[in-house]
């Protein structure tokens, strides 16, 4: 996490980037200005008091654990970061374990307003917006951006926003950044509404950054400091956004507030911020910038009441109360099968075992979840982890307080190892809500043989979304593999030299016949590992004699978009590189045909409709077809992190 330090090289400021503060305000201010009045479409649910936490011996705290390093999973699955290191500091202070529950970033203030947590901590930034729908804490960090670009662009140091016209910038999708750079640079027509690129995983964002699909990305100045480290990139600017955190809590009851405040003003002033930002975000304590603990203002003396005249009034009408907005939300109940004791005990299964897992799960919303809703995957510890599983619909009503079970269909990765996969809901327009499930399995290593092979390397993934299927339907492969020289995926007995592939990449494929896919890895040190996937054709009418390929076919080197989800009124863009014999190219959104033998290699789609569209490439050389979807979410906006 540190700055990576390089002569001729902006480098990251730390003591103007972050700063770790106690609100200005004392907490006597604070807590004198709060509300007492619930936002529109609060729930009427009695919210926690600081009584209850005490007696109950303990907090529920609901975080966001995929944005490192504030909250994450580690190695072992297990939530940490600075923000869960400094709410169980807090607990520590205040006498009460911190339980923390993983919930969609955008239904983390809703969680609190259903009453499902106590606090919540996610690398929230106080805005106007949130504010009047929670309590926030004092200020616990300050931070700012940070803009990287290649190490190659030739542009300077940006200062101002006009230095980003005409860019392609990156930004994380629902981000403060987001926001900002749709108002500073897209309405201020510095850039079109297409060169704003948003990403659900940044990963993905410095991977476009490196392969110059965009321009720059606009992020974080600590997680920023991490692909730094990666190499090929440059700090290109920072100081345009700045953040202020702190601990959201529910609205009506400031007894929370109090305590969390005082537990705060002690680590501040023990120096125990400073430590934990030492070790999780590289700062030294003596670079740390905290300014002094406000005293408590002079209490006003009240005045002594004046008699007025008591005057007549007459009656006002009642106050028409408006009904609520709908606030959904999900409580995890129970696993259904496949239990794993909260990844301490994966139940094993064989590579490329198919299985179904489920869980039971209870809508804590204030209304019925439509049947349009989905459980879908979000990430895991590898690639791998999604295990070919796809987008489950609920499929019917289900009541306020109903209970709902979803059975996901899976096939075990290849390589051994420990798989954990996130699984969260969707609404109809396509935004996260309530807390995430997840699935934990274990593969077995191979048995020893002789001689003993080198042991497969941990970085290389490769799945299929289904091992058997009926002539006419497709297989879905992916792989991941990097720090190797070359990849090329092939159907065994072909020449695996002609189909040389990137590190990470998807192939959707049309078997005629029972065959197997390998994909072949070249190592940094030229041994060779082939990973094969069989894949099983059921024919009612087998043919003779037996089908063989054509000689020249088709070929999708590539097929992306932008970005899976997208909010409604942006466009995604799509982009593909085919070769082989080629006749036409036909690209289709959701059975609508979008173009037609076409020789551009790229697509820009703007949606005012929400939803999940998909997108079918389909290159034919007149005797053959091949064809790669991509699916794409256009959503609503979601609340700025």
């Amino acid at each position: 996490l540190r700055p990576i330090r390089k002569e001729n090289t902006m480098q990251l400021d730390l003591r103007k980037i972050i700063t770790l503060a106690l609100c200005v305000c004392s907490m006597q201010l604070m807590v004198a200005c709060q509300s007492a009045s619930t936002s529109p479409g609060a729930v009427a649910t009695p919210q926690p008091q600081w009584s209850d936490i005490e007696a109950a011996g303990k907090i529920v705290v609901g975080t966001s654990a995929d944005y490192p390093p504030f909250s994450y999973y580690t190695s072992d699955f297990q939530i940490d970061g600075f923000d869960v290191a400094l709410m169980r500091a807090i607990g520590q202070r205040l006498n009460v374990e911190v339980v923390f529950k993983d919930f969609a970033f955008e239904g983390l203030l809703d969680a609190l307003q259903l009453n499902q947590i106590d606090a919540a901590i996610a690398a929230l930034s106080v805005t106007p917006d949130r504010e009047k729908e929670a309590t926030f804490t004092q200020i616990y960090y300050v931070g700012e951006d940070a803009i990287l670009a290649r190490a190659d662009d030739p542009q300077g140091d940006i200062r101002v926003p006009r230095a980003m016209s005409g860019r392609r910038v990156g930004v994380q999708n629902g981000s403060v950044y987001e926001a900002w750079v749709q108002q500073n640079l897209v309405d201020a027509r510095l850039i079109t509404l297409d060169q704003m690129h948003q990403y659900g995983d940044m990963e993905l964002a410095i991977s476009d950054l490196k392969a110059n699909r965009v321009d720059l990305v606009l992020l974080d100045a600590v997680p920023a400091q991490l692909f730094l480290q990666s190499g090929g990139l440059k700090l290109a600017g920072e100081g345009l956004v700045e953040q202020k955190y702190a601990i959201a809590l529910p609205k009506n009851d400031d007894s929370v507030a109090v305590q969390i405040n005082r537990a705060l003003t002690e680590l501040q002033n023990d120096g125990v911020i400073a430590q934990l930002a030492q070790q999780y975000l590289a700062i030294n304590a003596q670079e740390v910038i905290v300014p002094p603990t406000p005293a408590p203002p002079t209490a006003t003396p009240i005045p002594t009441d004046t008699p007025v005249p008591t005057a007549t009034t007459t009656p006002l009408p009642p106050t028409l109360t408006p009904t609520p907005e709908c606030i959904y939300g999900m409580s995890y109940v129970v696993d259904l099968n496949l239990d794993d004791h909260g990844m301490t005990a994966p139940p094993v299964l064989s590579p490329s075992q198919g299985f179904t897992k489920g869980w039971r799960v209870q809508n804590s919303g204030t209304c019925a979840w439509d049947p349009a809703f989905t459980l879908t995957y979000i990430g895991g510890n590898t690639s791998a982890s999604q295990m070919g599983g796809q987008p489950v619909a609920v499929g019917q009503t289900v009541a306020v307080n109903g209970l709902h079970d979803f059975q996901v269909n899976l096939i075990a990765p290849v390589q051994p190892g420990t798989y954990q996969g996130f699984w969260q809901m969707r609404d109809a327009q396509g935004i996260p809500f309530g807390e995430r499930v997840w699935v934990g399995i274990q593969i077995p290593g191979a048995p020893t043989a002789t001689p003993t092979p080198a042991p497969p390397s941990t970085n290389i993934n490769f799945t299929s979304n289904r091992a058997r299927i009926n002539l006419g339907e497709s297989v879905v492969f992916s792989w991941d593999v990097s720090g190797v020289k070359a990849v090329y995926f092939y159907e065994q007995g072909t020449r695996w030299e002609e189909n040389g592939v990137a590190g990470q990449g998807r192939r959707e494929v049309w078997p005629q016949r029972s065959t197997t896919y390998e994909l072949r890895v070249v190592k940094a040190n030229d041994a060779v590992e082939v990973l094969p996937i069989r894949i099983e054709v059921i024919v009612n009418n087998p043919p003779t004699p037996t089908w063989t390929p054509p000689p020249a076919m088709p070929i999708i080197y590539s097929f992306t978009v932008s970005s899976n989800h997208v909010d409604v009124g942006s466009c995604v863009s799509l982009r593909w590189d085919v070769g082989g014999s080629v006749n036409s190219i036909r690209l289709s959104r959701s059975g609508l045909l979008l173009m037609d033998n076409a020789a551009q290699r790229q697509y820009n789609d703007c949606l005012s409709n929400p939803g999940e569209y998909i997108y079918v490439l389909e290159v034919s050389s007149g005797q053959q077809t091949v064809r790669q979807q991509q699916n794409v979410v256009f959503q609503i906006r979601p609340q700025p992190r």
